[in-house]
C-alpha cells in the first residue's frame, strides 16, 4: 500500500511540475495601436524577449496598403526585435512588413523552438501568424485566415546565409 501511494504521489507530482513548466513557457499580451508593445517568455534556460513597435497609418502615407479600401487608418508593424539570453536574433522585415492591424501577440516554447503567435485584422480579413525562431534565426513564418485556420495561406522559410572566404 506504502509503495502505491509513494508511486501515485510521483506521478502526481510529476504532472503538476510539467503543467507549471508549460504555463510558465507561454505568455499573451495586446499589442498597443502606437508604439511599443513588449514580452518575454523563458523555457529551458532560454529567455526570448519580444519587442512588436506598432505605427498607425493614414492613407496619405506611402506604405498604406492600396488594398485596404475600407478604412482611412490602420495600424502596422514598423519592427519587430526578438533576443535570446540578451543575444539578439536577426528578423527579415519580409516577417512582419505585411501584418496589419495587430491585435494580440503570443510566444510559446515547443521543442527547442520558440513560437511567436501575432493575431489581426477582424471579420473576413482576420489573420494569425506564427513565427518560429531559435536563439540563432528565424526558421519559419506561417500565416493563416481565421475563417479556416487548418491550413496556412503563406509558408515561408528562412535560411541563414554563410560569406565564406576562398
Amino acid at each position: 500500500m506504502r509503495k502505491r501511494f509513494s508511486a501515485c504521489s510521483h506521478v502526481l507530482i510529476f504532472c503538476f511540475a510539467t503543467l507549471l513548466v508549460v504555463h510558465s513557457a507561454q505568455e499573451r499580451k495586446p499589442i498597443g495601436r502606437s508604439g511599443v508593445t513588449a514580452i518575454d517568455v523563458g523555457s529551458r534556460g532560454q529567455t526570448a524577449s519580444i519587442t512588436v513597435r506598432t505605427i498607425p497609418l493614414t492613407k496619405s502615407d506611402a506604405m498604406f496598403p492600396a488594398t485596404w479600401t475600407w478604412s482611412d487608418q490602420i495600424v502596422a508593424i514598423q519592427q519587430l526585435t526578438i533576443s535570446i539570453n540578451g543575444e539578439m536574433v536577426f528578423v527579415p522585415s519580409s516577417v512582419y512588413v505585411d501584418l496589419v492591424e495587430p491585435k494580440e501577440m503570443l510566444v510559446s516554447f515547443d521543442k527547442g523552438t520558440f513560437i511567436l503567435e501575432i493575431h489581426g485584422a477582424d471579420a473576413s480579413e482576420s489573420y494569425f501568424v506564427r513565427i518560429y525562431f531559435d536563439r540563432r534565426s528565424v526558421k519559419r513564418r506561417m500565416v493563416y485566415s481565421s475563417l479556416d485556420p487548418r491550413k496556412p495561406t503563406q509558408d515561408s522559410r528562412y535560411f541563414p546565409t554563410e560569406i565564406k572566404e576562398k
